[in-house]
C-alpha cells in the first residue's frame, strides 16, 4: 500500500509482472497492487501484467495486460508493433478453455502436481543438508 501510495503521491506509475501467482506454495497468494490500488481508486496508474506461459506452456506466448482504459489502444498497437498479431485461431481456442471452466481445473492439477514435486524437492535438500540452508523467495525465508 505504502508503495501505491508512493506512486500516487509522485505521480509514477508502477507496472506490476504477475508470472507466478498460482503457484505458490509456502503461503496464500499475495494480492495484486493492481487489485488493491482498484479497490482503493488509486488504478489509474497501475499496468498488471500476465502470461499463459507458466500456467500453459511456453510456447503459447499469449500474455495479458490490466491497464487503465485509455491506455488499452496505445498498449494493443506496441504490442502490435513489438510481436505481431496473435493468431486469431489459438486466442478463440484459449477463449473456449477459459470459458469452458478447463482453465481452471488445469491449473488446478499443475498446482497439485507442481506443489508435490516442490515438497520433495524440499525434502530431498533437507536431507543432504540439514538445517544449515534456507531458501529465499519474495525476500523473506520460507524455507
Amino acid at each position: 500500500m505504502q508503495l501505491i501510495e508512493w506512486a500516487q503521491t509522485n505521480q509514477s506509475w508502477i507496472i506490476e509482472d504477475d508470472y507466478d501467482s498460482e503457484f505458490q506454495f509456502d503461503s496464500r497468494p499475495f494480492r495484486s497492487m493492481q487489485g488493491l490500488a482498484a479497490e482503493s481508486g488509486n488504478a489509474d496508474k497501475m499496468i498488471y501484467i500476465g502470461s499463459m506461459s507458466k500456467v500453459m506452456f511456453n510456447s503459447l506466448r499469449i500474455g495479458y495486460m490490466v491497464v487503465p482504459p485509455h491506455m488499452v489502444q496505445l498498449c494493443l498497437e506496441i504490442k502490435d508493433a513489438l510481436s505481431g498479431d496473435t493468431p486469431a485461431l489459438v486466442q478463440a481456442a484459449l477463449a473456449d478453455f477459459i470459458s469452458e471452466g478447463t482453465l481452471v481445473r488445469h491449473i488446478r492439477k499443475m498446482r497439485r502436481l507442481y506443489e508435490q514435486k516442490y515438497r520433495q524437492v524440499r525434502q530431498s535438500i533437507q536431507a543432504s543438508f540439514g538445517s544449515d540452508w534456507h531458501v529465499v523467495c519474495k525476500g523473506r525465508v520460507c524455507m
